[in-house]
C-alpha cells in the first residue's frame, strides 16, 4: 500500500525538483565600499532582475510563484514578507524583513525594498548572489563563521547540519548533499552554509507545524 503524502511533502518534493534547475546568478553589479581598515574594495553581486532570471522559470515549472507582501507591524513599523506560494495552497520559506519608511525619499524606500527582496530570495532558495567578503563588515562569532581562508564549514557547523537532517528531514538532507555533489556535510563549501542552513531550518520548523 502506497503511503499518502501530505500537501507539505508534495510541495517539498516540487521545490527540490525546482532547485535542481536553478541557475547560478551572474554577479552583474558592483559597488565600492570601505572596510574598517580603510581599504576600498569592489563588491560584486547579482541584482534583483538577475536573481529572478536564475530561479523564476524553474519555480514556475514546478508550480511556485514568488510573492512579496508589505504589512504594518504592531509597533507601527513596516515589514516586507517574501515567500513561495505553491499551487496546492501551501507556502514555503516565509522571510520577514523590516522596511524604514522614514527614509529621506521614496527612492530610498524603493532601494530598501529591492535590496530586501534580493536577500530574501537568496536565503529562501539557498543561492549565492554575491561575493563572499569574509564577513568583514559583520562580527564572525554570532554566525559561527569559519576562519578566514577556510574552504569548508567548521566542525560546529557540521554538527548543526547533522542535527537538522534527522528523522523526517534525513531524505531532504540527502537530496541537498546530492545537489552539492558531496557525500558528507564535512565537504560543504563554507560560502554555501548560511543559505542552506537557513533553508533547512525553515523547512524543519514548517514541517513541525504540520505534525
Amino acid at each position: 500500500m502506497t503511503k499518502e503524502i501530505t500537501p507539505f511533502q508534495e510541495m517539498m518534493e516540487a521545490f527540490l525538483k525546482a532547485s535542481a534547475n536553478f541557475k547560478t546568478p551572474k554577479l552583474n553589479m558592483a559597488v565600492k565600499y570601505t572596510k574598517k581598515s580603510g581599504q576600498v574594495v569592489d563588491f560584486k553581486y547579482a541584482d534583483l532582475g538577475e536573481m529572478y532570471s536564475s530561479i523564476k522559470g524553474a519555480l514556475l515549472n514546478e508550480g511556485f510563484v514568488i510573492t512579496h507582501e508589505m504589512d504594518v507591524c504592531i509597533d507601527g513599523g513596516h515589514s516586507m514578507y517574501t515567500y513561495l506560494q505553491y499551487k496546492n495552497g501551501e507556502r514555503f520559506g516565509r522571510c520577514s524583513v523590516p522596511i524604514d519608511f522614514k527614509a529621506n525619499t521614496m527612492q530610498d524606500v524603493g532601494s530598501q525594498i529591492t535590496y530586501m527582496k534580493r536577500y530574501s530570495l537568496a536565503s529562501i532558495c539557498a543561492v549565492v548572489a554575491e561575493e563572499d567578503d569574509d564577513a568583514s563588515s559583520v562580527q564572525d562569532k554570532p554566525f559561527n563563521a569559519p576562519k578566514k581562508g577556510s574552504k569548508f564549514i567548521t566542525p560546529k557547523q557540521v554538527s548543526d547540519m547533522k542535527e537538522l537532517c534527522t528523522g523526517s528531514m534525513a531524505g531532504i538532507g540527502k537530496k541537498l548533499m546530492d545537489k552539492q555533489n558531496i557525500t558528507k556535510w564535512e565537504d560543504l563549501k563554507a560560502d554555501r552554509y548560511i543559505g542552506i542552513y537557513t533553508w533547512l531550518k525553515n523547512v524543519k520548523e514548517k514541517n513541525g507545524e504540520k505534525k
